[in-house]
Parts: structure tokens; C-alpha cells; sequence
């Protein structure tokens, strides 16, 4: 099941994106084109990124390095995070594309 996203924050040249996984619920394989963090704020998730798994209980500051293809899976319950990039955009109707690679 896909992750419920929540509130969109857009300050200055930051943006955050609020998800909430439900146990077992995924954020699905995706990347970047820059770096960019998670702050995870209640429970656990697994991180796999390039092919290696990381497990990250709350509160946890998750850094994901541009062009890596990652993916969020909760365990142990729900998972609630906040995606954080830096970017120029304000079109809600397109940032996802802006800021996500098609080929993960």
C-alpha cells in the first residue's frame, strides 16, 4: 500500500513533504537529482538504499545521497516523516516531478 502524504511545506528554498506509513506500507523505490533528508518523527523504517537495507527508529535525521535509488518500508507499526529538499519550486502540480527521477 502507498504511503499517505500529508502537508506540503514550502519556506524560503526549502520544501517538506509529510508522509505516514502504516505497518508494512512502503514509500516506493525512487531517486533524487540532489541530496536530500528525511526526518523521521514517530516509529521505525527500514531504508534500503542502493541495494543495502538500514533500520532508523524515531527521532531519526535519514540522509540520502542524490541520484540513489531508495525506498521506505515501516516496521514494528505506522511511520511518520517529513521528506526535505532544497529547491526553487512553488507549482505543487509539478514539483514531484521537479523533484524525483523517473528511472529509480
Amino acid at each position: 500500500m502507498p504511503a499517505i502524504i500529508g502537508h506540503h511545506f514550502v519556506s524560503s528554498d526549502l520544501y517538506l513533504k509529510e508522509f505516514t506509513l502504516g505497518d508494512n506500507e512502503s514509500v516506493t523505490q525512487h531517486r533524487h537529482p540532489i541530496d536530500h533528508v528525511t526526518i523521521l518523527t514517530e516509529g521505525c523504517v527500514v531504508l534500503e538504499k542502493d541495494g543495502v537495507r538500514t533500520v532508523h527508529w524515531s527521532p531519526a535525521f535519514i540522509m540520502v545521497e542524490r541520484n540513489i535509488p531508495h525506498a521506505f518500508t515501516a516496521v514494528n507499526g505506522a511511520a511518520k516523516g517529513y521528506c526535505t529538499h532544497i529547491t526553487r519550486c512553488r507549482d505543487m502540480d509539478i514539483i514531484d516531478q521537479v523533484l524525483t527521477l523517473e528511472d529509480a
